[in-house]
């Protein structure tokens, strides 16, 4: 490759150093193009791709150079629950905000019911306001 290669530039030359090559995508017999996405944050990976061959390989390159456990599915990451069903992938922050109404002691009160009337129209010159505050 060139001296002015931008693949000779950091994550390619890593790549490299690694010992893994460099990641290029491939088109198959239908011209789709293949790829992977590798995600690292600290010590967790996470991979996906189009490819499951190409996942299987960079899964077994990675466990040559480093120790790794293979997970399984993404469940969790970053805070983000990942369901998946047959109709798309669901993202959720449930248990952050469990742990958030849990570290504010706000997590065991009791719901009150405080019913409105629907149709009653809310206007700025009605009711009283305190003294000092803009509206």
């Amino acid at each position: 490759m060139g001296r002015n290669n931008p693949l000779e530039h950091g994550l390619g030359i890593y790549l490299r150093c690694a010992g893994f090559g460099l990641l290029r995508s491939q088109k198959d017999q239908y011209h789709q193009v293949k790829w992977i996405l590798l995600v690292v944050y600290m010590d967790d990976i996470v991979i996906t791709s189009n490819d499951t061959l190409g996942i299987s390989e960079l899964k077994l390159n990675l466990q040559k150079k480093f120790q790794t456990k293979d997970l399984g599915p993404l469940k969790y990451f970053l805070g983000i629950e990942v369901t998946r069903s047959r109709k798309g992938i669901f993202l959720s922050q449930w248990k952050y905000v469990l742990n958030v109404l849990s570290e504010t002691d706000i997590l065991g009160v009791r719901l009150v019911n405080c019913p409105m009337d629907p149709n009653s129209k809310l206007l700025p010159d009605q009711g009283c306001w305190p003294k000092g505050l803009p509206l």
